[in-house]
């Protein structure tokens, strides 16, 4: 008896599913209200447009770039972003590693080195939907520092989040010409940074030894007060001076305590000269390094 029971229990629980199926089949659903939703009537997949950028060869020391989403609907102050949430964007330059997420649509570089560069940018909608690749990209040079000491690379990223806290900068001169001797004074703050070596580039086959002879070297290191000095004054040489770029020296450095962002900078009394012992330095190319 109970069985008879239990499979009419059964038979009925069925038969009410069933009707309840059938008749909300019978109704138009709504559909999501969402505009990141891909069943939403005025969706459209995640896809970010340059609207403003550097191109062809750059001689301003900062270049700026603004983006977009290529569909206007996006764009629209009558987006409730408020209720849906804001579009998430990122970037990177040469294939390197791509940025934090963030909301923000342009971004401004200040420390790159003279070189070619490739900037990408992508998106992805608080649905964490992703834009798909081809991911928008431009493509330009820096050459705006000539006869100068820079750092290279002049923007380090230390990322916190994979142990980061070592990092390794050159000191360089840049497009000079007929160099003798530098003159160079390094400064950085104690209180974050730890000079931990320092290595000369004064080899047969580096730069400053292009044309032979000897090099005079004087360093003085202050860890206390964060500064270096360093003289290298060639001598003996054949053919005066040498021309172009090159690496004078390797520094590698530690994060001693958190900072976001640390500068190293080149003193006021950097100097170059050329045969003539005539002063040649133009201008200074210093370094910042992000921690993530």
């Amino acid at each position: 008896m109970r069985a008879i029971k239990f499979k009419f229990a059964k038979q009925f629980i069925f038969s009410i599913l069933s009707c309840l199926l059938f008749w909300t089949c019978g109704l138009e659903q709504p559909l999501p209200e969402n505009p990141y939703d891909p069943l939403n009537l005025n969706y459209s997949a995640p896809r970010t447009q340059i609207i403003s950028s550097p191109s062809g060869t750059v001689t301003e020391k900062s270049v700026t770039f603004a983006w977009q989403q290529k569909d206007p609907f996006y764009n629209s102050d009558s987006l409730d972003s408020e209720t849906y949430g804001k579009i998430w964007y990122r970037y990177r330059l040469n294939a390197d590693l791509w940025s934090m997420w963030s909301m923000n649509t342009s971004v401004a570089f200040d420390f790159l080195d003279d070189q070619d560069y490739l900037f990408e940018v992508m998106s992805k909608y608080p649905t964490n939907i992703m834009e798909d690749v081809p991911y928008p990209k431009k493509s330009f040079t820096m050459d705006a520092y000539r006869s100068s000491l820079v750092f290279s690379p002049r923007m380090t990223i230390l990322r916190s989040d994979l142990g980061e806290n070592t990092f390794a900068v050159s000191v360089r001169a840049e497009d000079v010409s007929d160099i003798m001797g530098v003159h160079i004074i390094v400064d950085y703050d104690p209180d974050f940074l730890k000079l931990n070596a320092i290595s000369l580039f004064i080899n047969e086959s580096d730069f400053l030894l292009r044309n032979g002879g000897d090099i005079i070297q004087f360093l003085d290191h202050d860890s206390l007060s964060g500064e270096l000095a360093a003289d290298l004054v060639m001598v003996m040489g054949s053919g005066g001076g040498v021309d172009g770029s090159g690496d004078l020296m390797e520094l590698q450095f530690e994060q001693i305590a958190e900072s976001d962002t640390m500068y190293i900078s080149f003193g006021a009394e950097s100097s170059i000269r050329n045969s003539m012992n005539e002063e040649i330095l133009e201008d200074r190319g210093n370094g910042v390094v992000y921690v993530w």
